[in-house]
């Protein structure tokens, strides 16, 4: 065998493998494609070159493409085996690859539509994107590949590249005007100006001869060219099965040799892009504890930046520094304002006067009482005021972070719905706690100014800032690792799950890494 030879060998099988992991989906490759109209010959074409006898009947044999490879082994032998679709999912795309008729010595109708019954079972429509593959071994055989479409189809040949070789079949007794590939082969040359026609004629099998050998069929072949007009004044390289093997293969070797060096960057290429799909879709969050390691992140960043709020260091966090609504601190003692001394004192005045009454020197004590009261009338309105603002507050920046933190709506808004009923209850408790709070101030009612000043104080301290800001069980505590490793696995799924948009897309990408991984390691 000449280096030629030696080098087509290993191309056509680096070429064959890549197929059969299914990388000529996601990258062209080169390759002879075989097409034609239903009807139009093509089984008697693979027959010849095969030399298998291919069933006729019920169309079985145009439910699948075809892949058919020639290897040149001291063993003959016939494998049949099924490429899965590139739509397929991991687990059909498993089950295919391990389906294999392997050792067999021959190939005839009968076992033939055995094999393609047990493959089609359950099969509804008439065509299937799987490709069913034919490995054909022998002393005798050449080193080739061809793959035969099924029927004219805009899915099978809008895909087709300057990458194909098209071997397309026409019976002779049509107008090929009409052909339709023919039609698309002359669209795809305006764009490309890179197709090279030619032809090759082939006597196709009477009825009477369906049962010859393929020996049989190979002389009547010759017979018929060298002896029947106007045929045997043709070029005898273009005429019979032989010469178009011959010929295909050379093909084949030419087109492979030039454009090999470009698949391994081509598939480089679509590696990176897939790989960078996959990683923005972030981690896998299918099974619980994927949720769970989804979502603990978002809860530790929360409670960094609350730390931050609530001590004043702004600083330290992004978010807090170009968002100053968030500064929780500061903006919770704005809402903190007492009447200073000297207002006071002008309305004491002023109550004073027009209270005045016949003492010498000194004011009538029931005043005391009287401008009490008028003082701490407003106390309760103050006071769940206050509260109201910084309940206000709190929520707002619990908003506010979980917008800078959570990756997407869902997640979001599932996160508020789950905070919402215990946030709730604490914003229900602080008021409540105002109320008590007030109830120690009537007692203390006749010391105005050491109740007013406790009154701010424990409003402010035992009111506000612990149950709802600095407490340990504040609203802002609730979103923690805790709260999240605590949700149920109906919670998590429905703030963390994946959409099945996602998961479907997710499935996919990773089966095409798989795959060009793969031919990258093929072609490497």
């Amino acid at each position: 065998m000449d280096s030629y030879r030696v080098v087509s060998f290993n191309l056509l099988n680096k070429i064959d493998r890549l197929f059969e992991y299914n990388v000529g989906e996601l990258a062209p490759l080169p390759q002879i494609v075989v097409v034609g109209d239903q009807s139009s010959g093509k089984n008697s074409v693979l027959e010849g070159l095969t030399g298998l006898p291919f069933p006729r009947e019920s169309g079985l044999c145009t439910r699948f493409a075809t892949q058919i490879i020639f290897r040149r082994l001291k063993s003959p032998g016939i494998a049949v085996s099924i490429i899965p679709a590139k739509n397929s999912n991991l687990e059909d795309g498993v089950k295919l690859q391990g389906w294999k008729k392997l050792g067999l010595n021959s190939l005839d109708p009968t076992l033939f539509v055995i094999i393609m019954d047990e493959r089609t079972e359950g099969v509804s429509k008439p065509f299937s994107d799987n490709v069913l593959r034919l490995e054909i071994a022998g002393p005798d055989q050449e080193h080739f590949s061809v793959i035969d479409v099924t029927g004219i189809f805009k899915r099978t040949t809008s895909g087709l590249t300057t990458k194909d070789d098209i071997f397309n079949v026409v019976p002779c007794n049509v107008d090929i005007a009409t052909q339709e590939i023919l039609e698309r082969a002359e669209e795809m040359d305006r764009k490309t100006h890179q197709l090279r026609l030619d032809w090759h004629i082939l006597r196709n099998t009477g009825q009477s001869e369906l049962f010859c050998s393929s020996r049989e069929r190979l002389d009547l072949g010759k017979k018929f060219f060298s002896h029947e007009r106007p045929w045997n004044t043709l070029d005898e390289g273009k005429l019979g099965i032989e010469p178009l093997c011959d010929r295909l293969q050379e093909i084949l070797g030419d087109h492979i040799r030039r454009e090999f060096p470009k698949v391994e960057v081509e598939i480089s290429q679509i590696l990176k892009k897939l790989e960078r799909e996959l990683e923005s879709l972030g981690l896998k969050r299918q099974s619980q504890t994927e949720q769970c390691q989804y979502l603990m992140d978002m809860p530790l960043e929360f409670q960094n930046v609350v730390s931050h709020a609530v001590h004043s260091d702004y600083s330290r966090s992004n978010i807090l520094t170009t968002n100053k609504e968030l500064r929780i601190a500061t903006e919770a003692n704005k809402r903190v304002s007492v009447r200073n001394s000297g207002e006071i004192f002008s309305w004491l005045k002023k109550e004073y006067r027009e209270s005045r009454g016949f003492e010498l020197g000194n004011f009538d004590t029931s005043l005391l009482i009287v401008t009490m009261k008028q003082q701490a009338a407003n106390w309760s309105n103050l006071a769940l005021g206050y509260i109201s603002d910084v309940i206000s507050l709190v929520h707002s920046f619990i908003l506010g972070v979980l917008d800078h933190i959570t990756p997407n709506d869902r997640v979001r808004d599932g996160i508020r719905t789950h905070l919402l009923d215990e946030i709730t209850k604490m914003y229900q408790n602080a008021i409540n706690e105002d109320h008590t709070a007030l109830e120690i101030y009537d007692i203390l009612s006749s010391y105005y100014k050491v109740a007013r000043k406790h009154l701010v104080d424990c409003v402010c301290m035992q009111v506000a800032d612990t149950p709802l800001v600095t407490g340990s069980k504040t609203p802002l505590a609730l979103f923690s690792a805790k709260f999240v490793m605590n949700m149920s696995r109906e919670a998590l799924e429905d703030v963390a799950g994946e959409d099945g948009i996602v998961k479907r897309r997710r499935d996919d990408l990773k089966r095409k890494i798989i795959q060009l991984q793969e031919g990258k390691r093929i072609v490497g």
